[in-house]
């Protein structure tokens, strides 16, 4: 597993190659925001362009996902919803 994770948008991406990793520059990231006392855009890229876009620092992440065509269907979750198990396109 390699992805390049960008939490800044004044430094380059950082390289990720295992779960653990994955999970510190994560922490570190949410810290960061929480600390600022905002929200941080996380993008995870994967090599084949597909993006994961998750916001973190408050009480709730919202996650977004991207084609690395950058063609629809995109993809966002923001917390619970009021339909069990239902993920919902965004176009």
């Amino acid at each position: 597993m390699a992805l390049q994770i960008r939490i800044r948008e004044d430094a380059g991406p950082l390289e990720v190659e295992d779960d653990n990793q994955l999970d510190e520059v994560l922490r570190t990231a949410t810290e960061e925001a929480r600390k600022r006392g905002t929200m941080g855009a996380i993008l995870i890229e994967a090599a084949n362009g597909n993006v994961i876009t998750m916001v973190a620092g408050a009480h709730e992440t919202v996650l977004g996902f991207d084609y690395g065509h950058r063609r629809p269907p995109y993809y966002s979750s923001k917390g619970p919803s009021n339909e069990t198990n239902r993920s919902s396109p965004v176009s």
